[in-house]
């Protein structure tokens, strides 16, 4: 799930830095994003560690994602 972020997004990587979908982002530094069913053009993908993002984070995600361990997030902006 993708919530709003500065001049884009931050997604959670409750699966870890190193699956597929996030190295493809990467390495294409850009894809597009729906959301609420808008396509956004997004680039300049970095990592970040969730303590630094989670304000992004509704309170309930919050709740889940420290529940859950997450450390890492990925930052993205919009084009």
């Amino acid at each position: 799930m993708a919530f709003r972020f500065e001049d884009g997004f931050v997604f959670a990587l409750t699966y870890g830095r190193d699956v597929d979908w996030v190295k493809n982002l990467i390495a294409s530094d850009g894809g597009t994003l729906g959301y609420k069913g808008e396509h956004i053009g997004i680039h300049n993908i970095r990592h970040t560690l969730y303590d630094e993002v989670k304000d992004a984070f509704p309170f309930l995600f919050r709740v889940l994602l420290n529940i859950i361990s997450v450390e890492h997030c990925l930052i993205v902006e919009r084009k």
